[in-house]
């Protein structure tokens, strides 16, 4: 240590665990190795009073563990109430670019919860391995009280050095004292042994008291460099490790070597208050924003591995935040908390807790063996079905509670803060004597539309109550200014009525498309024209596919050298008309293009045999929106590779808009700097939309789990890239272009070679320029990804306390997003959550289709704050929302 050193040196060494359920085994096999693990470490706990344990920030492992050794949990609840076996916040430790700002509260909500029925949860933000971290992680962190931040990933190591005592402040200005672990969360794993190879789970002889301590001090010298605090974090442990029995004696041993430093066996919060103590009074340095870098040891390739899995994760968020969970708790509050079901709240949390159990980052992240990855698919299916279930059940009651219209009654749920008008398409089951040549739908305000039938085919239909010979019928209406938040009842008849659309709105003229909005010219190979009315502006070049080898693993991309890339344009593509009427226009185009069967043996280059991809994509126009949606199939018979979609525009920015969780944020197209040795990674990540525009406005591209793409200049043109597939054999590799060594096992991943049959949605929206976000772009992505909810209810027409149509929630203005409504936790109330995705201050206005006794703010975790209360005995309010905050309200009747 050196000499003269002016504040007091205080080592923090925190014996942990860092466990994947699921990664290169897949779950049994890591959960048979955490059983011993934690037998173990109870055993070391209760021998030895001044030993302390990490249980990896997640409280998910307890319940692994209890499931085989259910007669432990008092050992384990002893234990964690003393503060001796540190767990929580989380329930899982999740990849927080991939899943939903939702999902990562209802994730903090779950593993608090759990810890706290233990006995304490961990009072800090640990967050050691995923891939990056969302600009909001501050403001989710505050908002459940958690003090401090530890982390691995997300600034680069190669490019920073300094202090790794930082303080980061998020997108809407709240800051977090920081500790960045630029050494890894094993910067003292298994000192006084002989390393061995990666990945082996302990080791067998006893470690060399002597060794470990002089590899301790070494530690402590090493990370001192850059602690202006005096504290010193060594974190003694790494993936699935068990307690080091020696760590006590060899730090003892240092201690003693080491005269003037303390040396203590603690927790992250022991060492979290030492920082803060060192740093009193001192500037720290900052950080801002979304922390995340280009290159390819942040393992950015991982947002388009086994695409499958990320349509599915957006899918079942959506039905279980928009849907399930809204009207579950408006039944239950129209109902007095008498009428619904008691049964769905346990219903809701276990359908979230197995959607989360997808949510770990080498599970979403598609970076496991195949046999982790299919068990991703039952637990997203399991969870849809609960998701159904009790969207159904809720529907039905508040159904009985509604003004219900003669005929078959069809009600639809707008999960939007505002009001909208939506082409609905949905399959409905009808009785034989229930389908006419010609339908209407008549809302109750007696207003008519026509009803398209799409497509029908017999089936059973089959309820647990009710099962009945049907005909399944794709309906198609126009449904105009659904209420906010709300539900309308339809009545759906025989008969026929005028098209909503005034005659002439969309018009088809040969391989084009007139609409109010805009114009669609087809091209030969498939590509086409968008002409913008509003800006007179016209996007050309659009939609052309793109296969490039990949010769890269689950983790990352690598571009074969001087391989050819392919793309649709300039062959002749099938172009017809497969739907049109006064509502919307569909035209279906199929391309084909010849793929390599895969790389040669020595993966230099592609092999010369190929195999016929059709890829045909169904294009809709509409009268209503300035849309066009994009439907596009195919199925994949190659191997190695990557398929895109390609958007080239005209448009002078060097920035692009992009949605993630809780906020919009703009990020420099131009890419950084090359590292020695590994090319900067051009892809980035984005959740529901990305957006390219300059003075005059620009185009967005919209999607529903596609979680990758690029933008690259082409000329004076910048194209957006938008990732459908990527196909690749191996979960690790160590001969990348963009990361030349391994992040993984080198083992076979046949399923990440995604065979079989693909269907993707995206969609082009025009918007405006400007520095403010464009209302449109957000209205429009939520409308996209979040279709309304149509369902049949079944039973005879009344009359009930509710109107035909009811706006339980409406927020205005149309910038802010209603992100929440759902029953409070501790059943005594009902949240309504909303963000502000803007970077100025918003007065939110909010109003309730009945007046509660009083209407509060709180903290994320729906805890109470001072000054919270807003208004009593009103069913409207005002509220002051900053630049990007996220609000949550609780509502008592």
């Amino acid at each position: 240590m050196k000499p003269g050193r002016a504040k007091p040196v205080r080592v923090t060494v925190v014996p942990h665990t860092h466990w994947d359920r699921a990664w290169y085994l897949p779950f049994e096999d890591f959960r048979a190795e955490l059983v011993e693990v934690i037998d173990g470490l109870l055993d070391a706990l209760e021998a030895d009073e001044d030993l302390r344990f990490t249980l990896d920030g997640q409280t998910i492992v307890l319940e692994d563990y209890l499931e085989i050794r259910p007669d432990h949990a008092e050992r384990l609840a002893r234990l964690v109430g003393a503060g001796r076996l540190m767990v929580g916040p989380w329930y899982v430790l999740p990849d927080e670019f991939l899943v939903s700002g939702e999902a990562l509260v209802r994730n903090l909500l779950a593993g608090s919860a759990i810890a706290e029925r233990f006995g304490r949860r961990m009072n800090v933000g640990y967050v050691p391995d995923p891939f990056g971290h969302i600009g909001q992680l501050p403001q989710l962190l505050e908002g459940f009280g958690l003090e401090g931040f530890v982390f691995q990933r997300g600034l680069d190591p190669h490019s920073r050095g300094g202090p790794t005592e930082l303080s980061w402040e998020g997108a809407d200005g709240t800051r977090v004292l920081s500790k960045w672990l630029r050494s890894g969360y094993g910067n003292l794993d298994r000192p006084g042994h002989v390393p061995r190879p990666s990945y082996s789970p302990r080791d067998a002889q006893p470690a060399d008291l002597e060794l470990g301590a002089r590899v301790l001090c070494e530690a402590v010298e090493r990370e001192l460099a850059s602690a202006r605090s005096g504290a010193v974090l060594l974190c003694n442990g790494t993936d699935h490790r068990p307690l080091q029995p020696e760590i006590g004696q060899i730090a003892a041993r240092a201690a003693r070597a080491m005269p003037g430093v303390e040396i203590r066996i603690g927790t992250l919060e022991d060492f979290l208050a030492d920082m803060r103590a060192g740093l009193e009074g001192e500037q720290v340095e900052p950080i801002r924003g979304e922390l995340s870098y280009r290159h390819g040891d942040l393992l950015q390739g991982v947002h388009s591995a086994r695409v499958q899995l990320k349509q599915a994760n957006q899918e079942v968020q959506a039905l279980l935040e928009r849907f399930a969970e809204p009207l579950d708790a408006l039944e239950w509050q129209q109902a007095g908390g008498a009428g619904a079901r008691a049964s769905r709240r346990g219903l809701l949390d276990h359908a979230w807790r197995t959607l989360l159990k997808n949510h770990p980052h080498d599970d979403i992240c598609g970076c496991g063996v195949d046999q982790t990855h299919r068990e991703m698919g039952w637990r997203f299916e399991r969870a849809a079905q609960v998701g159904k279930r009790v969207i159904a059940d809720a529907a039905r009651g508040l159904g009985e509670r509604f003004d219900r219209p003669e005929g078959v009654c069809l009600l639809v749920f707008n999960p939007q803060g505002c009001a909208r008008t939506e082409l609905l398409r949905a399959s409905i089951d009808l009785r034989p004597e229930e389908i006419e040549k010609e339908l209407e739908i008549e809302d109750g305000q007696g207003r008519r539309a026509a009803c398209q039938l799409l497509r029908r085919e017999p089936c059973q239909h089959v309820e647990l109550d009710r099962v009945f010979e049907a005909e399944r019928c794709e309906l198609a209406f126009l449904a105009e200014d659904l209420p906010a938040c709300g539900l309308r009842a339809y009545a759906l008849r025989a008969g026929r009525s005028k098209p909503a659309g005034r005659p002439g709105e969309l018009r088809v003229e040969g391989q084009s498309i007139r609409g109010p909005h805009n114009r669609l010219v087809f091209g030969p190979d498939g590509r086409f024209e968008l002409h913008d009315r509003r800006s007179g502006r016209c996007f050309d070049g659009l939609h052309v596919f793109e296969d490039a080898a990949d010769c890269g693993d689950e983790y990352d991309f690598s571009p074969l050298a001087g391989g050819e890339t392919l793309r649709s344009n300039g062959a002749r593509a099938e172009i017809d008309c497969l739907h049109g009427c006064a509502d919307f226009v569909t035209m279906r185009v199929t391309a084909q293009m010849d793929i390599p069967l895969g790389l040669t043996r020595d993966r230099r280059a592609r092999l010369a045999r190929t195999a016929r991809c059709g890829i045909e994509s169904q294009i809709t126009v509409y009268a209503h929106t300035p849309r066009v949606d994009v439907t596009t199939r195919l199925v994949n018979r190659c191997r190695d590779h990557r398929l895109r979609v390609l958007f080239g525009l005209e448009v002078d920015t060097d920035e692009v808009l992009v949605d993630e969780a809780f906020d919009v944020v703009s990020r420099g197209i131009e890419p950084p700097l090359p590292r020695a040795g590994m090319p900067p990674y051009p892809t980035c990540h984005q959740q529901r939309f990305l957006c390219l525009r300059d003075a005059r406005g620009g185009l967005a591209v919209l999607n529903r789990g596609l979680a990758e793409y690029e933008v690259y200049a082409e000329g004076a043109r910048k194209v957006a890239a938008l990732t459908l597939l990527r196909a690749v054999g191996h979960l690790s590799r160590d001969d990348l272009v963009t990361r030349p060594f391994h992040a993984g096992p080198f083992i076979a991943t046949p399923g990440a070679q995604c065979p079989g049959p693909h269907v993707f949605h995206y969609a082009l929206l025009p918007c405006g320029g400007g520095d403010e976000i464009d209302p449109l772009l957000l209205r429009e992505a939520r409308s996209f990804c979040e279709p309304p909810l149509l369902l049949r209810l079944e039973g005879p027409a009344g009359a009930g306390e509710l109107r035909a149509e009811t706006s339980f929630v409406a927020l205005e203005p149309d910038c802010l997003e209603l992100s929440a409504v759902k029953r409070a936790e501790r059943l005594d109330g009902l949240i309504v959550r909303f963000f502000n995705p803007t970077a100025r201050t918003v007065k939110a206005g909010l109003r309730f289709w009945r007046r509660f006794e009083s209407i509060e703010r709180v903290r994320l975790d729906e805890s109470d704050v001072e000054g919270g209360l807003l208004a009593r005995g009103k069913d409207r309010v005002e509220i002051d929302c900053g630049p990007k905050k996220i609000v949550t309200l609780k509502l008592r009747a």
